[in-house]
This record gives C-alpha cells, sequence and structure tokens, in this order.
C-alpha cells in the first residue's frame, strides 16, 4: 500500500464540519436513566474530547495487532468529501481478514479491547456471541458489502462515519425507522455494528473512557439473550465503575445517554 507522508484529515472545512457536529441541539434530560439517578450527567457532546484521528495513525494502531492487514487505500480521504453528518474517515478491516466468521472476528476485537484495557473491561454476553445470539443487521451489511465492493481488495476499508453525536438520545429501533425513510440522506448511511464500533474504541480509545461520555448503541447488529424467541436487542458499549462494558439492551429502549454511531456510502 502507497502511504502519503504527513497528511491529515483535519483541512479547515472538516473542522468547521466537526464543529458543527459538536454544536448539534441535543437535549439531554438529568432525569432520565440509571446514570442520571447516580448523579452522573451524560454530556450532549463529547464529554472527554475526541475528535477523529488521522487514517494513517488508525491503520498503525491496527496494524499493532493485525501485523497481516496490509491493502487499503488512503487516497480516498484526499479525493472525496466527508458526506454530511459524518465526522470524519475511518480504518475498518474487513472482519474476513479477522477471523473465518463475523462473530468470531467479534469476539478477537473484545479480546484486544479487553488487553487494551488492562483487564478493566466486562463482557455481560461472553460465552454468547455466536450466530444463535448476535447477527449483523440487514441494512449494515448491505452498507458494509457495498463499500467492500467499491474498495475492492483493500484489507482495510476506509469509511466516513459518526461516532454518535448525530444520533443521541434515541432508542436503537427509532434509529432504524429515521434510517430506513425513502431520501438520499436516509438511504446513504447505515448503523455500525459491534465489529467496527469495537475497532474504532481501539483507534480511538479516548470516545469512551468516563461515565459522562455518550453510552454506544450498536445499531449495525441485533442480539437475541437466551430465554428469547427473537433478535429483540442491540449490543453496545458503556463505560461504568471505571471499566468498559459490552452488553445489550432492548432495541426499543430509550436513554438520553445513549447514541448510536453510523456509517455513510460514498457517492
Amino acid at each position: 500500500m502507497e502511504f502519503l507522508e504527513n497528511i491529515s484529515i483535519w483541512d479547515e472545512t472538516q473542522l468547521e464540519r466537526f464543529g458543527q457536529l459538536k454544536r448539534r441541539k441535543v437535549m439531554i434530560s438529568k432525569a432520565n436513566g440509571h446514570r442520571h439517578k447516580e448523579g452522573i450527567n451524560p454530556s450532549p457532546e463529547y464529554f472527554s474530547g475526541y475528535t477523529p484521528r488521522n487514517i494513517e495513525s488508525q491503520i498503525g494502531i491496527l496494524r499493532e495487532f493485525f501485523p497481516r492487514l496490509e491493502k487499503a487505500d488512503i487516497s480516498i480521504t484526499l479525493n472525496h468529501v466527508l458526506p454530511p453528518g459524518a465526522e470524519g474517515w475511518f480504518a475498518i478491516p474487513r472482519w474476513e481478514k479477522i477471523a473465518s466468521t463475523y462473530n468470531e472476528a467479534l469476539e478477537n476485537m473484545l479480546q484486544i479491547l479487553k488487553l487494551t484495557h488492562n483487564n478493566k473491561f466486562l463482557n455481560w454476553r461472553e460465552g454468547y456471541i455466536g450466530p444463535d445470539y448476535l447477527r449483523e443487521h440487514e441494512k449494515a451489511c448491505a452498507g458494509f458489502q457495498k463499500l467492500a465492493n467499491w474498495q475492492a481488495g483493500k484489507d482495510i476499508l476506509i469509511i466516513p462515519a459518526q461516532f454518535g453525536l448525530y444520533h443521541v438520545g434515541h432508542s436503537s429501533s427509532q434509529v432504524h425507522e429515521i434510517l430506513s425513510k425513502k431520501d438520499e440522506a436516509s438511504e446513504s448511511e447505515f448503523g455500525l455494528g459491534s465489529f467496527a464500533i469495537s475497532c474504532m474504541l481501539l483507534t480511538h480509545r479516548e470516545r469512551l473512557k468516563h461515565e459522562n461520555d455518550l453510552w454506544i448503541n450498536c445499531i449495525g447488529d441485533q442480539y437475541r439473550s437466551q430465554d428469547q424467541q427473537a433478535f429483540l436487542e442491540t449490543p453496545g458499549f458503556r463505560f461504568a465503575d471505571n471499566m468498559l462494558k459490552f452488553g445489550a439492551v432492548f432495541s426499543e429502549n430509550i436513554d438520553k445517554g445513549f447514541s448510536a454511531p453510523t456509517g455513510f456510502l460514498i457517492e
């Protein structure tokens, strides 16, 4: 792969776009959710000061753990404008380059997050992440497939995305309803799943390191607990008790402190 030296994604236009996204008017009620009862107030912005890293740095972090990852087309960040709603470019490996199944690739990533957090990581669904319990959402799978086809032959996909601020305080079901609208903007946006978001958390650990940070629903996936017949839950990441946690909540659950990261197709 050809690397370009000293290129940052942060030109003036992108900085302005990220600033506009941070100023998005989101009301977070202090009375909503158990975190508020404990006196914890999720921020309507990225509390811990997260901003997207440049794409070369992200690829470098991924290769520390997966040295066999080779090809990526970073010229995309130079030749394309971020779609409306996206806050930056993100490097996401094709899960097929990590393991033989999506679920195995996710388990590998969760183990890496546990390692990088010095074991301050709790997987509430450990042992229950197989295909009987967790699956990709149809639209998320289709979105990644389109990006993979467009970036054919690349080990690492470069995708425009936002890390949750664009969809705050909605249930997973509500966000899916928004994304199902038959307009150009909604059709080009899709939810990110647990694998993609775990990769983003690996390259952007500062996104979720404080209880005031917006928690994350991985709406690109669906989850089914042992006692359920249908996939009624959404997996996600939270930070509580000084540790990162992976679990699932009912998709209809509304909490003003939750957010939903999404990816975007490139025209």
